[in-house]
């Protein structure tokens, strides 16, 4: 199963891995019908051993591995645009496309409802990306720290940088 968000009053949504819509139910200790989940109910089982990560991967970094257990709305606060790639590389994923810059394009082309169409090798990097990551959207999040635009030197170094640049492409530099 693959963890999709949090509701509120201790619900947790599941839905099954092998890409089906359906949402996992999960028997009522007390009265036996079928509820979401709750977070006793997996920390319980997680102990019990029944519930396991199989999409455990060694390959995926300490920093991307940090946003792996986010839902949906705590990713999109980190990353707005995650969901974005995360909508575009789930649906190739589920629509089985050849990965091929190609055929990637081809899809791209067909497909509507899904906002700005991304480029067809950005969208092979996110599906093998989201695979990595166990198929959840925290592995599309961006790990850079930084907004776009911002320098990822310290301020000090920034001014410094600008300053020395600046000088040597003036007309009238150190070096003319």
């Amino acid at each position: 199963m693959r963890f999709e968000e949090a509701l509120g009053h201790d619900r947790l949504r599941f839905r099954y891995i092998d890409g089906d819509e359906e949402v996992v139910l999960v028997p009522c200790t007390e009265t036996q019908k079928l509820v979401l989940p709750t977070v006793s109910w997996i920390l319980r089982e997680f102990r019990a051993g029944q519930v396991v990560d199989p999409d455990f991967n060694s390959e995926v970094s300490r920093r991307s591995a940090a946003n792996l257990h986010l839902d949906r709305a705590a990713c999109l606060a980190i990353d707005p645009k995650c969901g974005w790639r995360f909508d575009w590389a789930d649906a190739a994923t589920r629509a089985k496309i050849t990965k091929t810059e190609q055929c990637a394009r081809e899809w791209i082309d067909r497909t509507h409802g899904l906002g700005k169409k991304p480029e067809p090798r950005s969208l092979l990097r996110w599906m093998r990306t989201l695979k990595i990551g166990g198929d959840r959207i925290g592995a599309l999040v961006s790990t850079a720290g930084r907004q776009k635009g911002q320098s990822q030197l310290s301020d000090l170094e920034d001014r410094l940088v600008h300053k020395w640049a600046s000088r040597f492409w003036h007309p009238k530099s150190l070096n003319g």
